[in-house]
């Protein structure tokens, strides 16, 4: 399981008709389908952009098998370019994302500007990668001064962000139990719980109290 993600083991029922399956926190299925659709790399072989919509444009930093992190620019179905940093000095394996297209693959220096290794053709690209540095691809004939630079400066997070608005309060705040999650089952009580669990649990509990 991933970490970080959530999973709420099923057997439960909301009343008698809908159950409790097993499910992902929904938070995490969106960043695990977001970093897929970037990145994949499961095989050994590193796949940029392997599902992204023509119409997108997306920037990234994403880990990959054997120690690469892997950072790219895709604008309207066209990887501009490829930035591999080795963490373990590996040989990288990646697929062209120029389709056969010959790439150029530079060593970036701590000092200097990017010195050309080798140049490669074909739809898989394989070669020799050095620990901690880091290796700019691009295809032949593409060059650097051909891209803009801007610098990254997000706002620092100053407050819990909420998938939406609820259009009213779930059953578990109506029955008086403090929740803050905005939609049901996103969110996990202090006991490891989800408040819509816990409601359910609560409320059988006073059915069997009824009933004694």
């Amino acid at each position: 399981m991933p970490q970080g993600f959530w999973f709420s083991p099923g057997g439960r029922k909301y009343g008698d008709l809908i159950p409790e399956i097993g499910y992902f926190d929904s938070s995490g299925v969106a960043a695990m389908a977001l970093s897929e659709m970037l990145l994949q790399s499961d095989s050994g072989t590193i796949i940029v952009a392997p599902a992204i919509p023509k119409d997108w444009v997306a920037k990234f930093s994403l880990r990959a098998v054997g120690g690469f992190v892997v950072t790219a620019e895709v604008a309207y179905g066209d990887v501009l370019y490829v930035l591999l940093k080795s963490e373990n000095g590996e040989v990288c394996e990646i697929a062209n994302p120029w389709g056969d297209r010959e790439v150029e693959v530079r060593i970036l220096p701590s000092e200097g500007s990017p010195k050309s290794v080798t140049r490669i053709k074909g739809r898989l690209l394989r070669f020799k990668t050095e620990r901690s540095k880091s290796y700019l691809i691009t295809p032949l004939g593409r060059p650097i001064s051909s891209f803009s630079f801007e610098r990254l400066a997000p706002k620092p997070n100053g407050a819990p962000k909420y998938p939406g608005y609820k259009s009213f309060p779930p059953p578990w705040e109506r029955k008086g139990y403090p929740s803050t999650a905005h939609f049901p089952c996103l969110g996990i009580s202090s006991n490891g719980k989800s408040p819509a669990r816990d409601f359910v649990l609560m409320a059988s509990s006073s059915v069997k109290s009824g009933q004694q």
